[in-house]
C-alpha cells in the first residue's frame, strides 16, 4: 500500500522525530562566548539553552568585546530572572565603553549585590574558562559556541594554550561564504566581511587556526527570522503569568526602544542557529569545506585551507521546523520555583 505524505505531514514528523532524539541523549556540556545587548539574537541563543536544560549544560557564560562588564550585567539580570544564578558568568577581554540598546534594560541592575550572593562572577572569564576547561572530564568534553567577535579566542589561544585540545569543538555564528548580508550572493570569493571576524581580525585568525574542530553556521543559514504561527503563539503568551516568555519578550521591546515590538517577525536569529547546531545537525545540509580567512574577515574556498563543517544550506522543511522548535520550547519552559 503507498501513500503520500503533504508538506504538513512531512513538517510534523520531522518535528516529532527531533523532539524524540533530543529527550533521548543527554545534555552536552557548553560555553557560551557571547556579545550580548548589541543584537538582540545573544538573548535568544541563551534563552534557547535555558529552556531545555535536558539539551545543554551552561557550564560558563562569557562575556565578548567592547564593554563586557555591561554585558555581564545584562547576562546576570536574564539569569536572575530566570533563576538559573547557578550558571557561571566570566567577564571577558573589555575593548571599548560601547554597549547596545539592551543595556538600557538592566542598567540599574544591582551586579555587586548579585555577586556578592551568589560569588560566581568572574572578572577574569577567560582565565575562569580556561579552568574549567581544564577540569572537564575528557569522558565529557564542552563545547565552546562562539557567538560574538573572536577576542576572547585570541586570549585564550595565546596564554591558555593547553586547553585548546581540550575544546571538542567550536559551533560558531562566523562568516558569509556563498551569500552575505541580505541574502545577497557573493560574487568575489572572500569578499562577504562578516561582523563576528571582523570586528578582531587578529583574534580571528587565532580562533580559526587553532586546532580545536570547528563547525559554523554562516550568513548562507542563520540570516532568517521567526514569523508566522510560531511567532504568533510566543507574542500571545507574552504576560506576567508566562515569566519566561515575558522576559525575553519585555527585553526584546526595551532593545527595539519600544518600536514595532509587535511586529509580524522577529529580529534576526543569527546566533540561535549557532546554538541548535551545537546540539543537531539533521536540519542542515552539512558540507566539510577546506576554508580561508582574508584580513578583512571574508571566508573563502581553498584547497590550502583549513577544514570546517559547514551548515551551508537548510533542508526542505528545516527552518520552519526549526522555528517551532524553538517557539514550542520557550512555550513550554517552566521557570523553577
Amino acid at each position: 500500500i503507498g501513500f503520500c505524505l503533504n508538506r504538513q505531514m512531512k513538517s510534523f514528523l520531522l518535528f516529532f522525530f527531533l523532539s524524540v532524539v533530543a529527550v533521548a541523549s543527554d545534555p552536552i556540556p557548553i560555553i557560551i562566548d557571547t556579545d550580548i545587548g548589541d543584537d538582540f539574537d545573544d538573548s535568544w541563543a541563551i534563552t534557547e539553552a535555558i529552556s531545555r536544560p535536558d539539551l545543554w549544560d551552561i557550564k560558563m557564560i562569557v562575556t565578548a568585546a567592547k564593554n563586557t562588564p555591561a554585558r555581564a550585567q545584562i547576562v546576570a539580570k536574564y539569569l536572575s530572572t530566570y533563576k538559573r544564578t547557578d550558571i557561571p558568568i566570566g567577564i571577558g577581554l573589555k575593548t571599548s565603553n560601547y554597549i547596545g540598546n539592551l543595556y538600557a534594560w538592566a542598567k540599574d541592575f544591582n551586579m555587586t549585590q548579585y555577586n556578592e550572593t551568589y560569588g560566581n562572577v568572574h572578572t577574569d572569564g577567560v582565565a575562569a574558562a580556561a579552568y574549567l576547561l581544564r577540569q572537564q572530564s575528557i569522558a565529557n568534553p564542552i563545547r565552546y559556541i562562539a557567538i560574538g567577535p573572536t577576542t576572547n579566542f585570541g586570549v585564550l589561544v595565546k596564554h591558555y594554550q593547553d586547553v585548546v585540545p581540550k575544546v571538542e569543538g567550536i559551533y560558531a555564528m562566523f562568516g558569509g561564504l556563498d551569500y552575505c548580508y541580505g541574502h545577497k550572493p557573493v560574487k568575489v570569493p572572500g569578499s562577504c566581511s562578516e561582523y563576528n571576524e571582523a570586528e578582531n581580525i587578529t583574534s580571528s585568525f587565532a580562533e580559526f587556526n587553532a586546532s580545536w574542530p570547528i563547525t559554523i553556521t554562516p550568513l548562507d543559514t542563520c540570516e532568517h527570522n521567526m514569523k508566522g504561527q510560531p511567532w504568533e503563539n510566543l507574542k500571545a503568551a507574552n504576560k506576567s503569568s508566562r515569566p519566561f516568555v515575558n522576559t525575553l519578550l519585555t527585553s526584546y521591546c526595551v532593545w527595539k526602544k519600544y518600536q514595532d515590538c509587535d511586529g509580524h517577525a522577529s529580529d534576526t536569529l543569527f546566533d540561535p542557529t549557532a546554538m541548535f547546531m551545537s546540539r543537531d545537525l539533521k536540519l542542515f545540509n552539512m558540507q566539510w569545506d577546506k576554508l580561508l580567512l582574508t584580513p578583512k574577515g571574508g571566508l573563502y574556498r581553498n584547497k590550502n585551507g583549513r577544514g570546517v563543517n559547514v551548515a551551508l544550506t537548510w533542508k526542505p522543511n528545516g527552518l520552519n521546523t526549526y522555528h517551532q522548535l524553538l517557539s514550542q520550547w520557550i512555550l513550554d519552559y517552566r521557570i523553577p520555583e
